[in-house]
C-alpha cells in the first residue's frame, strides 16, 4: 500500500506513465487471535495470585470484564461497596473518559467486595506507615506508599504469577477480559447486553470480537426464550 501510495505520486508527477500496481489487490489484514482464560485457568491463577499485590486487582478485571487501564484509574469515589458496583470513568489515570468515551456500572461479585474491603483495609494501615511519604490520590489500586500503579509492573508480576501456575503468559489482561466475556456468552448472554458491559463503542465491536464463539446456547434458555 505504501509503495502503491509512491508510484500514484510518480505518475500525477510525469515521472511513469502508469502505476503498476494500480490493479492489485491488497491483502486484508488479519486480527491476531487473543488467548482466553478458562474457568479453570481462573481460579489457578487466582490461587498463583494470593498474597501478592495484583490479587485484588486480577479478581477485579477477571470478574468485571473491564479493561486494565479503567482498573488502575479507578478511584474509591466511584466504588460502591454497599451496592456491590463500581463506575468506570477513565480509561487511564490521566484521562478523563474510558477508552470509548463511555462511563458504564459494573456489578461486584461478593469475592470481588471482600478483596476490595481488604484493600481499603490495608491501604489505611499503608497511609499510617506511610506517614508524610504517603500519596494521596483516592485510587483504589496503589503501592504501599498510595502511589499508582504502573502497568508495566503489574503486567509482569501478572505473567509471573501465571508462569508460576503453568498457564500461558500472551496478553495476560487482555486474556482475562476474553475469558470474563466467553464465559457470559457460553451461558447464554446476549451480544447487546455484553457490549454494554464491556464498553464497546458499537454493536459491531462486540460482533467482530465475538460472533466467531460457538453460537450454541445452552437447550432450556433456548427453550425459555422460545416460550416452549
Amino acid at each position: 500500500m505504501v509503495v502503491r501510495t509512491a508510484l500514484d505520486d510518480a505518475v500525477r508527477d510525469g515521472l511513469i506513465p502508469t502505476n503498476p500496481l494500480a490493479q492489485v489487490t491488497a491483502p486484508r489484514a488479519t486480527k491476531a487471535a487473543v488467548p482466553v482464560t478458562k474457568p479453570d485457568e481462573v481460579e489457578v491463577l487466582l490461587g498463583a495470585c494470593c498474597g501478592r499485590r495484583i490479587e485484588p486487582l486480577v479478581y477485579f478485571v477477571g470478574f468485571t470484564g473491564c479493561r486494565i487501564g479503567e482498573a488502575l484509574s479507578l478511584r474509591w469515589e466511584d466504588v460502591d461497596l454497599e451496592a456491590n458496583a463500581a463506575t468506570l470513568r477513565r480509561g487511564s489515570r490521566d484521562g478523563n473518559s474510558t477508552k470509548t468515551g463511555k462511563v458504564r456500572d459494573v456489578t461486584l461479585l461478593p469475592e470481588v467486595v471482600d478483596q476490595l474491603k481488604a484493600v481499603r483495609a490495608r491501604s489505611r494501615k499503608e497511609r499510617l506507615a506511610a506517614g508524610a511519604g504517603w500519596h494521596q490520590s483516592d485510587l483504589v489500586f496503589t503501592s504501599a506508599t498510595g502511589r499508582p500503579l504502573d502497568y508495566d509492573n503489574v503486567s509482569h508480576e501478572l505473567r509471573r504469577a501465571l508462569k508460576a501456575a503453568g498457564l500461558g503468559t500472551r496478553r495476560p489482561w487482555h486474556s482475562l477480559r476474553h475469558g470474563f466475556s466467553h464465559r457470559l456468552l457460553a451461558k447464554g448472554f446476549s451480544l447487546p447486553l455484553l457490549s454494554a458491559m464491556l464498553g464497546h463503542s458499537s454493536l459491531a465491536i462486540t460482533v467482530d470480537t465475538y460472533g466467531h464463539v460457538d453460537s450454541r446456547i445452552p437447550q432450556d434458555v433456548l427453550a425459555q426464550a422460545l416460550e416452549r
